[in-house]
């Protein structure tokens, strides 16, 4: 089993890398200019995105089923994502080259890591109900944590280095974020961070868990897991964080992209299926007592600044 599940892991891997660098040396000997990247920018980010998306998809279908019950192996190929990244962060600190290459395999080992772990968390939910409250959770201590905590900081952090033209040692924050080759673009382009993939992974698997019919280009995860056949995926959650990015992009409005990623998914989920929305007493209270708690907490961040 384990030469199976590391050769769906392989898989997953060398297809980011081969598509990235497919487009990385497009960008090189293809006379691209920065006035085409109006044009090559947006498609490289669906192209990615969707390419994520499908490979998500492939490791719901072919992976999770294996590692479903395997969690210390599944715990085990996390640690050794993260010393993985961990000493390409430390090459790259300690001199050695920041090549595009370097942040092409950076963002593969991330794709991996954020589907081991996303799928993972799904596991312990019983009811489909259980996904409100705690999307709700994760959303507002997100908000939280954009407006007054660490995410604040790193923001500012990766801001002030991107914007003096990375110089220097990257911070801490750059590896941990998604990054794709855009022709025309003389650096990687950063997308968004390693928690939005985790969450776009958990929702993924908890639709394929619950029967749930997310995808609005096609078969459903279920459909696909029958025939053991991933096709083209493009979930309602990944429109909410392709909607936040161009955002972003051509408007200078920042919204966090984890807040649009669960807003698109529950207002697709929701009104199809009822299952969702039978919300118990326990689930009122769980989501009340967070809504007091954040707003308490930002309250008090706000008022002491």
């Amino acid at each position: 089993m384990l030469k199976q599940i590391l050769l769906i892991l392989g898989k997953i891997f060398l297809l980011w890398i081969f598509f990235s660098l497919l487009f990385f040396y497009a960008g090189k000997y293809i006379p691209f200019g920065p006035e085409q990247t109006f044009l090559t920018a947006p498609f490289s980010v669906l192209f990615f995105l969707s390419l994520a998306s499908f490979l998500t998809a492939f490791f719901i279908i072919h992976g999770q089923p294996l590692l479903a019950q395997q969690h210390r192996l599944r715990g085990m190929l996390l640690v050794l994502s993260f010393f993985f990244g961990t000493a390409m962060f430390a090459f790259v600190r300690g001199g050695g080259s920041s090549h595009s290459i370097i942040y092409i395999t950076v963002t593969a080992n991330l794709l991996l890591f954020a589907n081991l772990l996303g799928t993972w968390i799904a596991g312990p939910l019983k009811r489909p109900a259980e996904l409100i409250p705690l999307c709700l959770v994760m959303a507002l201590s997100d908000i939280f944590s954009v407006a007054a905590g660490p995410t604040e900081k790193f923001a500012e952090t990766i801001a002030q280095y991107y914007r003096s033209g990375m110089k220097g040692p990257a911070p801490v924050i750059d590896f941990i974020l998604f990054k794709i080759p855009v022709p025309g673009a003389e650096k990687m382009v950063p997308l968004f961070g390693l928690a939005d993939w985790v969450i776009i992974a958990f929702l993924a698997a908890c639709a394929a868990k619950f029967g749930f019919h997310d995808n609005l280009a096609g078969k459903g995860l279920g459909e696909m897991a029958e025939k053991k056949r991933p096709v083209f995926y493009f979930p309602a959650s990944l429109a909410g964080l392709i909607f936040g990015i161009f955002l972003a992009w051509y408007s200078g409005v920042f919204l966090p992209a984890l807040q649009l990623v669960v807003i698109f998914f529950l207002a697709y989920i929701i009104p199809k299926y009822a299952q969702i929305r039978k919300i118990t007493a326990s689930d009122l209270k769980l989501m009340l007592g967070t809504l007091l708690i954040m707003g308490t907490l930002l309250a008090i961040r706000f008022i002491l600044l």
